[in-house]
């Protein structure tokens, strides 16, 4: 048990000594060499900025894109509303044409009815005068 704890103890130091050493490696190389350092450093700037403009160019495009996909739709939506209301008043004007033509016709039907019922009215009352003449002359 003490054998386990012991190399335990040991490994974890062996670990902690590797770190320390690879943090020092790193810091002495970065002190050695600044202007590497700096150009790194640059670098890193310069890709972030570029992220940002990247990403700024993206949403300007995108945006750009909705606006005429909107407007395209939106140009759309109104020729199909004219059409829609062109359609509509064909229809109305179509319904009033027919209207007047059936309206025209019924009066002509009204008209030629009440010509007949007038006509039987004068004939039923010429053959009552005939009847009554008959009448009287017998």
């Amino acid at each position: 048990w003490t054998r386990w704890r012991a190399f335990n103890a040991w490994a974890t130091r062996v670990t902690d000594e590797r770190r320390k050493r690879e943090f020092l490696r790193k810091h002495a190389t970065r002190v050695t060499k600044r202007h590497l350092a700096a150009g790194f450093a640059t670098w890193g700037e310069k890709t972030r900025e570029n992220t940002k403009k990247r990403s700024l160019m993206r949403r300007y495009v995108e945006k750009m894109s909705q606006r005429e996909l909107r407007r395209a739709i939106n140009g759309w939506l109104t020729h199909h509303d004219a059409a829609v209301s062109a359609k509509n008043l064909e229809r109305r004007a179509a319904l009033r044409m027919r209207r007047r033509r059936a309206s025209r016709a019924f009066n002509s039907w009204v008209f030629i009815a009440e010509r007949s019922r007038d006509a039987r009215r004068l004939a039923r009352r010429a053959v009552s005068k005939l009847r009554a003449r008959v009448t009287a002359d017998a």
